[in-house]
């Protein structure tokens, strides 16, 4: 697997200030899982980026990694949610106060990053749906192995 991946399509893009609706020529959602146990399981949007640079810092990651986690919320909340829901592999209703965790995976920068996306934020037009926004750091090893330097979200990998 280390080779290997696959990718979710999101019909959106992210562009200079706003989502753009790109048919199937939008972005890909590096990571969505699942985590937690019974009723505290939620889905995780993760964003992967093997460099940081000045060009794609970590809030151009998390603008990229929120919009598809609005993608995914609004799917949650549309007629067909239930729908969804299984198709995401769980079994519980879905709850009525949507939380979902969306972090950035990258590389430590050189230098301390200008601006971080992190918080929370409510989903616009969606009052019950809010995505938790977090950075994880790594080091990259000798041997494809890497180290985590920096986070604010531990929880993400357990």
């Amino acid at each position: 697997l280390l080779d290997s991946y696959l990718q979710r399509l999101s019909p959106l893009a992210e562009s200079e200030a706003f989502p753009q609706y790109s048919c199937e020529k939008g972005g890909s959602i590096d990571i969505l899982a699942r985590v937690g146990h019974g009723r505290g399981v939620k889905p995780r949007v993760i964003e992967l980026k093997d460099e940081y640079t000045k060009q794609e810092p970590q809030s151009h990651a998390m603008k990229q990694a929120a919009i598809y986690a609005t993608f995914i919320a609004y799917l949650l909340r549309s007629d067909i949610a239930d729908k969804w829901w299984n198709a995401f592999g769980f079994n519980i209703d879905i709850p009525k106060s949507l939380v979902i965790p969306v972090v950035t995976l990258m590389p430590l920068p050189a230098e301390k990053p200008e601006e971080e996306i992190i918080g929370s934020f409510t989903v616009g037009g969606l009052d019950d749906v809010t995505l938790e926004c977090h950075s994880i750091y790594y080091e990259l090893l000798d041997g494809n192995k890497f180290r985590l330097i920096s986070d604010n979200y531990t929880d993400i990998i357990r």
